[in-house]
């Protein structure tokens, strides 16, 4: 998308927010409070995250993907919603989410990130203190359990030990639960895949149609995914960074407990541009539906039918020639760049050997 057509889209999307501005702004509420309820508990126990929000938080958020397209994008009956919200639901950590790979990618970026940062720490901040040091080196040649354990407890005294694994954990949860969000919300982007086909198309088609499309176009999703939606990204950062250090240094919390309160804080900054992100991605599905369809054809050729029901030889061919259409206007759009590009070169060419 170049940046004026960028522009008028936002422009538009901002519109629609404001047209359904207090029904919008109510779902968001609504899955705020359940985001904040999963947090709560995870400030007590932050591991549970990973329980909460896939039973509690995500199955909201599906329900608010739909109520939300359905405002100003799609009319479909309540029934015909939670039909769709069933079936993208039935298989939760195997589904259109794809739960369970985004919690052990979270999980491998937190023990990654935790193992880095200690290591870093240790050698910078740690290597400027002669008591932690000392108490280091005396745990690594402790005689016995007793002296180890001894020795541990005193290290956790330790006030550089005590930064160093705040600092850690803070950065860890961090990455983990950016890594999480993005993983979600770019899963998401498959859901619209079910509006155009005009079929519920159960999570494992999804995630088949979809892994066969993204390779015509990973580059230039992720183009205007992070064109669109970077300050949203940049809030969610600021959020997390500022919550946790006013956990930190004013609340006197430990680390995971502060990112806990960074993530609150994160939540309350971003969470009334989630409308936005959903209006937006669904136009940028627009403009990139046809290698979805591509997917369908080419898997239907070798017999796969990965959208549900039957697909007649007559939607295959209304498919095909919309692709091929698509197709030829995208090379016709690149032909034109290009020859806007060379005119631009020859202007200024000729400007230089004028003066």
């Amino acid at each position: 998308m170049n940046e004026e057509k960028q522009k008028s889209i936002d422009l538009e999307i901002y519109k629609k927010y404001g047209k359904h501005f207090v029904d919008k702004t109510s779902l968001a509420s609504l899955l705020a409070l359940a985001i904040i309820i999963c947090l709560i508990g995870g400030f007590f126990l932050p591991i549970s995250l990973y329980i909460s929000i896939p039973l509690i938080a995500l199955p909201l958020l599906l329900g608010f993907i739909f109520v939300n397209l359905s405002l100003d994008i799609i009319k479909e009956s309540p029934s015909r919603i939670f039909f769709g919200f069933k079936m993208f639901y039935d298989k939760p950590f195997f589904g259109v989410f794809r739960i369970l790979i985004g919690t052990l990618v979270s999980l491998g970026v937190y023990f990654l990130t935790s193992s880095i940062m200690l290591m870093i720490l240790h050698f910078t901040i740690g290597a400027n203190d002669a008591s932690y040091m000392n108490l280091i080196n005396q745990a690594m040649n402790a005689k016995n359990t007793q002296e180890l354990q001894y020795l541990l407890s005193e290290l956790q005294q330790n006030s550089t030990f005590i930064s160093i694994e705040n600092i850690a954990s803070i950065t860890a949860i961090g990455l983990a639960s950016y890594f999480y969000v993005h993983h979600i919300i770019v899963n998401s982007f498959k859901i619209f895949l079910n509006f155009l086909h005009n079929r519920f198309i159960p999570g494992v088609g999804l995630n088949l149609i979809h892994r066969h499309a993204i390779r015509y176009f990973r580059l230039d999703f992720y183009r205007d995914y992070y064109s669109t939606f970077w300050y949203i990204a940049l809030l969610f950062v600021a959020g997390y960074v500022g919550g946790s250090i006013f956990g930190l240094n004013i609340l006197h919390l430990n680390g995971p407990k502060s990112a806990i309160v960074g993530l609150f804080t994160a939540l309350i900054l971003t969470i009334y541009f989630l409308p936005f992100v959903y209006d937006m991605l669904s136009i940028i599905f627009t403009v990139d539906s046809h290698y979805y369809y591509k997917a369908i054809v080419n898997l239907s050729d070798v017999g796969i039918n990965p959208a549900g029901g039957t697909i007649s030889q007559k939607e295959l061919e209304a498919m095909k020639e919309g692709v091929k259409k698509a197709e030829d206007m995208i090379e016709q759009i690149k032909k034109e760049e290009k020859d806007k590009k060379a005119q631009k070169k020859l202007e200024k060419k000729s400007k230089k050997e004028k003066q």
